[in-house]
């Protein structure tokens, strides 16, 4: 879902999450298997993360560092 998605959660077909904040849920939930995930998939995220109107920018900061970390490894 993430290596099609150009970093655009609109464009995730997905069962949608009730009361999921434009997509903080699905983030969470994407850093829960971040070692699963493709460098594409990754990347992509990043943009989501960096996107996201509802995440306050200290916690974009943070995952944006996980995500970056996960790709040294």
């Amino acid at each position: 879902m993430l290596e099609q998605s150009k970093g655009f959660l609109t464009n995730i077909q997905t069962v949608k999450i009730p009361n999921d904040c434009q997509g903080v849920f699905f983030v969470q939930d994407s850093m829960k298997h971040i070692d699963e995930l493709s460098p594409l998939a990754k990347h992509n995220l990043k943009k989501v993360v960096n996107r996201n109107a509802y995440l306050p920018d200290s916690d974009k900061i943070e995952l944006s560092k996980e995500i970056e970390n996960t790709n040294k490894d």
